[in-house]
């Protein structure tokens, strides 16, 4: 712990004990401020007691600092033009200098500053004990850089700034627009109907639901936010763990680890993050992040996704990355391409528990692709601007009924279909070549066939090859090309 040391009244000093980072540099501040206008003429100082109500004057001449000095515990009411507050032990100007005193105040303090008239109120507090502090509709700054704190500004209007240091503090923001920083206690925090930019290092609980905006940044892990619409939640990956984050319509949460993120309004973002249990009531919109579990009830987005995802929705496109194994549940229709800058690679998607229609569009790289139950539409070797390489793919159809082909202008590559004949109604196609004679096209095509034991290999244009497992005799009605 460090000590700031604060002019006091009557040439007297109060000594601020300090404990956390910032709260030291805004109590230095503070402590600057003071002595500026200390040297420069333009301070009053006084001194507070429990006895009664402390009620600022307005001195003959104009000054800059009119402030309150608290030194003991107890209750305080404050009213007036009093626009700084300091709670620390006081030092009187008769002690000999280099006198060592306890610079650790550690009783409880309560101050009701509700009827001060100042247009701004700096506050700052080292009380061990803590102190709970009430405000009005003014604006300030509340720094209490150690002990367990309350600050109350519920219903009012102001803009505060809100530090605390050690401890395990409440905090019950204002209407205002509000910074609050927590300590590296067990914080709850509940924020007003404002703009509230908040930072998080303890393990904290907080409430944002009343309506107003909320941007988080969470440095702790195990930390409880329930926020809600048009929040923004960034959590620093490398120690946010384990943490539930709930956030309402147009929300973004931004990089969290193993933790538990629910979206409860119609559209909500997410961004990175790793092994995270997602959930959305309407539609989602996700971007690179591995290893997590997401449901949506509405449309998915999710932009490579890498590792083991789970994912149930009833719409949406995915766009995989290098080194996703993705378990995929879509009830009604879905997208899951390869094909798109950054999405190339080598990728596993398993669709059998889909009911939908599951659209699989593959790309540069090697993918082993499993379809559902519903509809299933296989398109290799799809390319895209700023996309390029073979495609190698390992296909199996599913229950369901599928087709299976490419459009003009694919890449080279080889694909293995593995149960082609599973369903009497699967075709392999090939679009927008628009052959003069459809028939001749597809003899052709079933001249280059190839059977090596129970497989037969065909040859398709730009050197593609497709293996057709466990089938020795293919014919014109297993194809259509047009």
């Amino acid at each position: 712990m460090a000590v700031v040391t604060v002019v006091g009244s009557s040439g007297g000093s109060v000594q601020v004990t300090v404990d956390g980072g910032r709260a030291q540099t805004l109590a230095q501040d503070y402590a600057q401020q003071i002595l500026t206008a200390y040297t420069e003429g333009q301070f009053t100082s006084e001194n507070f007691t429990t006895s009664g109500n402390n009620i600022g004057q307005t001195p003959s001449q104009p000054i800059t600092v009119s402030q309150g000095v608290i030194s003991a515990g107890g209750g305080y009411t404050v009213s007036g033009d009093y626009t700084h507050l300091v709670i620390g032990t006081g030092a009187d100007a008769t002690i000999p200098a280099g006198t060592i005193i306890n610079p650790q105040l550690n009783q409880r303090v309560t101050v009701n500053a509700i009827n001060i008239s100042s247009a701004f109120l700096s506050v700052l507090s080292g009380d061990l004990a803590g102190v709970d502090f009430t405000a009005g509709n003014y604006n300030g700054s509340f720094v209490a850089t150690t002990g367990d704190n309350a600050f109350r500004a519920t219903g009012t209007t102001g803009n505060w700034t809100i530090v605390t240091g050690q401890g395990n503090s409440q905090i019950y923001a204002s209407d205002g627009n509000n910074e609050i920083q927590t300590g590296v206690g067990n914080n709850t925090v509940r924020l007003g109907k404002g703009i509230n930019n908040v930072s998080l290092y303890g393990t904290d609980t907080v409430d944002g639901t009343i309506g107003g905006r909320a941007n988080v940044t969470v440095y702790s892990g195990n930390t409880n936010l329930n926020l809600a619409t048009n929040s923004y939640v960034h959590t620093d990956a490398s120690v946010t763990v384990g943490s539930t984050i709930n956030v309402g319509n147009a929300s973004t949460v931004d990089s969290a680890m193993s933790s538990t993120i629910t979206f409860s309004g119609a559209t909500g973002s997410i961004i990175g993050g790793s092994g995270d249990t997602i959930s959305a009531a309407g539609d989602l919109y996700l971007a690179q992040g591995s290893n997590h579990t997401i449901s949506v009830n509405g449309a998915l987005s999710f932009i490579n996704g890498t590792g083991n995802i789970s994912v149930t929705t009833q719409y949406g496109t995915v766009w995989g990355a290098s080194g996703l194994n993705l378990s995929l549940s879509a009830d009604k229709y879905l997208i899951y391409t390869t094909n798109q800058p950054g999405s190339v690679g080598d990728q596993n998607v398993n669709a059998s528990n889909s009911t939908g229609k599951v659209e699989f569009w593959t790309g540069p790289g090697s993918q082993t692709l499993i379809g559902g139950s519903g509809y299933n539409h296989f398109v290799f070797g799809t390319a895209f601007q700023g996309t390029s390489g073979d495609s190698f793919a390992t296909v199996r159809s599913g229950q369901g009924l599928s087709d299976f082909g490419v459009l003009k202008g694919h890449s080279g590559g080889h694909i293995t279909i593995e149960d082609f004949m599973s369903n009497a109604g699967n075709k392999f196609f090939m679009y927008n070549y628009k052959p003069a004679n459809a028939a001749q096209a597809v003899q052709k095509l079933l001249d280059t066939a190839v059977v090596n034991g129970n497989n037969t290999t065909i040859t398709l244009d730009n050197n593609m090859t497709v293996t057709f497992v466990g089938i020795t005799h293919l014919n014109a009605s297993n194809f259509d090309i047009s």
